[in-house]
């Protein structure tokens, strides 16, 4: 690896994690919603992924099943997720958002993008348009692997 390779690794890796601290603080904030960040992931899998099964999101998120379950049950609870189909095997359900699901999951990724933006108004046209860029190659690097 050569010295700016490592120096731009260096930076994604401290940078990143910082970043998404911030995001799930953010997250966690919102009074109106309150869900955990594994909440939130299953929301937007859901919303990206129509009819997912529980078996989909616990390989999305790297957890085990009993876990999935769990957490996605809470979820149902709340009127936030629907199970759709065969109720003798849990893992086969599709799983989908309900309307208050939707609602309450853009509601809380417009408000994430406001707070996002607020900490980016210090930054000119020029750098945000290069951020853009640089977020756009990092997507596009980690979406291959």
């Amino acid at each position: 690896m050569n010295p700016v390779q490592a120096e731009c690794a260096a930076k994604i890796v401290e940078v990143v994690p910082f970043a998404i601290r911030h995001l799930r603080a953010h997250i966690r904030s919102q009074k109106d919603r309150q869900f955990t960040i594994p909440q939130f992931r299953v929301l937007a899998y859901l919303h990206y992924h129509a009819a997912g099964t529980l078996s989909d999101l616990a390989l999305s998120q790297g957890v085990s099943l009993p876990t999935m379950s769990k957490l996605v049950g809470s979820l149902v609870q709340r009127k936030l997720v629907e199970r759709k189909g065969n109720s003798e095997d849990r893992r086969k359900l599709k799983l989908k958002l309900t309307r208050e699901g939707t609602r309450v999951y853009d509601a809380s990724l417009q408000s994430t993008r406001q707070y996002v933006a607020a900490k980016l108004e210090l930054l000119s046209e020029n750098q945000l348009e290069g951020l853009t860029q640089a977020l756009d190659l990092l997507q596009g690097i980690f979406e291959q692997s």
